[in-house]
């Protein structure tokens, strides 16, 4: 207390001093207003970190106020940036707009209802098999499972065969080659369940370039469905049935033929039907055929069927080249 009675001793150094106190005290309240007015109010988290860091860093290390105001500044905006951002999402799942007005919430349509802007999708030969690639993904290994792959490569059996003769020349060779894979997975399903797995074994038994294979018959059913792929995006593209079934062989099963198969194969390509026809055989009713929507439903559902397809066939792809058997 007698410290404190000092300055009053002399009035000139107390006015001095109560006039030196008023100066500081009015510069400080204006630095507080003012940065308030600039930004958020953080006097507390100034005043908590200024301390902290004196107390901590060396006077080589200190750090002014103002670089702390800086940094505090910048993570208080950077929260209510993030503040933000939950809200505006809050607000567009709530149906209200930026301006406090309620907006139209779009629910997603059901699959077999709607499609693409809003088209009643009507469901098709393709949307309605119980086994499809549609379905079908490679496991954690990046393998095909066997016994769901055969079951979806029969999904488009009744509607293939119905097109035609050279159709069911296709399809019987297709069949051969899912009895032979089959066969192979009931030897040993455990052993087997895998289409790489029952390849790895003709491999090391040194069979799997062998006519009758188990391995020759996944070649040869990939290069089936690379077929039956290239088929169907060419309808989907446009193309009329002989067009489209002779530019998929082309590129697909031609080079692996013998050169006096090719001829009989795209003679008998002309003699498929119409686009009318593979509509036909897509739709469930005939009622369907009809209605304005069924044909862009019956493209979707083929795009769809193909898109699954092609990242299957593009693994067995991978795998049948890794291992020389692609030639």
């Amino acid at each position: 207390m007698e410290n404190l009675c000092i300055p009053m001793a002399n009035p000139g150094k107390c006015g001095f001093f109560l006039l030196g106190m008023f100066f500081m005290l009015a510069f400080a309240s204006w630095t507080i207003v003012n940065r308030s007015q600039e930004g958020p109010d953080i006097s507390k988290d100034l005043e908590h970190d200024l301390r902290h860091h004196m107390a901590h860093k060396t006077k080589s290390d200190r750090k002014t106020s103002d670089e702390i105001y800086a940094e505090l500044v910048e993570r208080q905006q950077n929260q209510q940036g993030i503040l933000l951002k939950r809200l505006k999402s809050h607000m567009r799942e709530s149906g209200v707009n930026e301006n406090g007005g309620s907006e139209r919430r779009v629910t997603p349509p059901p699959a077999n209802v709607l499609r693409k802007d809003d088209v009643e999708r009507i469901p098709t030969y393709f949307s309605t098999l119980d086994k499809s690639f549609v379905f079908l993904h490679a496991n954690k290994d990046g393998e095909i499972p066997t016994l769901p792959w055969l079951e979806a490569c029969e999904g488009p059996k009744d509607l293939l065969t119905g097109l035609g003769s050279i159709m069911q020349k296709v399809w019987a060779d297709v069949g051969g080659n899912i009895e032979t894979i089959q066969n192979k997975y009931n030897s040993n399903p455990a052993q087997f369940s895998t289409l790489q797995l029952i390849v790895y074994e003709d491999i090391e038994n040194g069979v799997a370039g062998n006519d009758g294979s188990a391995a020759m018959a996944v070649l040869w059913l990939k290069r089936a469905f690379d077929f039956v792929a290239e088929f169907f995006d060419n309808i989907r593209q446009g193309q009329d049935p002989p067009a489209a079934a002779s530019k998929a062989y082309e590129v697909t099963l031609s080079p692996h033929h013998a050169f006096y198969v090719r001829p009989i194969f795209n003679g008998a390509m002309s003699m498929l039907g119409s686009k009318h026809d593979i509509l036909s055989a897509m739709a469930l009713d005939v009622e369907d055929l009809d209605r304005s929507a069924f044909e862009q439903s019956a493209f979707e559902d083929i795009e769809e069927y193909t898109l699954a397809l092609r990242v299957l066939l593009k693994n067995l792809d991978n795998f049948l080249t890794e291992n020389n058997l692609n030639s």
